[in-house]
């Protein structure tokens, strides 16, 4: 589900990218200033969704560290949020990653799926905002095929037993 940025109703967008009510267009990730990364992942496990989650944290760290410079005891996982969206209403969010500097939040990095209604909010507290929607099997060989086609059978099998 969207939420439109100019008459804030909730839709779900089956074609084209505007609001079905108002027709304005929906913002992407790249027009609102966030940075989009995917990840090179060694063999994931993709049948565990959350391991897969795992790899993708923390190959979020490993890029806070490396490429943006930052001290590993200034990252925090599961960093929790409040974002004040009007007088009487704040909204609670739980980042994958976050970077802090000098006690404040200064990057904030989402793995997986996520609204972009999250990342726009997280933008407002965040200085920068990296999206990180999931990897990439660097690894994909006769072994993977190989683990698909037996669970499938497997899968099968059970079914049909049934």
């Amino acid at each position: 589900m969207h939420r439109c940025l100019n008459c804030f109703r909730r839709f779900s967008p089956k074609r084209g990218d505007a609001c079905p009510f108002c027709g304005a267009k929906l913002p992407t990730e790249q027009s609102v200033g966030i940075e989009v990364i995917t990840a090179l992942l060694e063999d994931p496990d993709i049948w565990n969704i959350t391991g897969f989650h795992n790899e993708l944290t923390n190959y979020a760290v490993r890029l806070l560290i490396e490429s943006y410079g930052c001290n590993p005891k200034e990252i925090s996982r599961e960093y929790h949020i409040k974002v004040e969206k009007g007088r009487f209403w704040t909204e609670k969010y739980f980042v994958d990653v976050a970077a802090l500097r000098n006690g404040k939040p200064y990057i904030a990095v989402e793995c997986g799926s996520t609204s972009l209604e999250k990342l726009l909010d997280l933008k407002t507290m965040f200085d920068k905002v990296i999206h990180i929607p999931g990897g990439i099997r660097t690894q994909q060989g006769e072994r993977y095929r190989e683990e698909v086609r037996r669970r499938h059978a497997e899968h099968l099998i059970a079914r049909w037993r049934r």
